[in-house]
């Protein structure tokens, strides 16, 4: 029998929404538990046996995954803040003060 990357997200789903819900609060919902799973395929594709627990590296992986995606909003979130439609915007979108 092959063990597909399908079966394995099936049987760790739960895993996969706890870390989601824990890790990235700041995200929606859906999007969170979207980018863990992208983690989670990246654990699955990469994880070498004997280093560490198969959970262990996808928990990190998935981390680092969400960390990077919140990072990544916290900046879009910045960026749009300091944007005003009163205030024109110089080429690199930056603006001018």
């Amino acid at each position: 029998m092959v063990i597909t990357d399908s079966d394995v997200i099936r049987a760790n789903d739960e895993f996969i929404r706890t870390i989601a819900h824990n890790l990235g609060r700041s995200l929606p919902t859906e999007e969170r538990y979207a980018i863990a799973l992208s983690g989670f395929l990246v654990a699955i594709r990469t994880y070498q046996k004997g280093l560490y627990p198969f959970r262990v590296y996808a928990a990190n992986i998935m981390e680092t995954f969400l960390r990077e995606a919140r990072r990544k909003r916290a900046e879009q979130i910045r960026l749009e803040s300091r944007l005003s439609l009163d205030q024109p915007i110089a080429e690199g979108g930056e603006p001018l003060l």
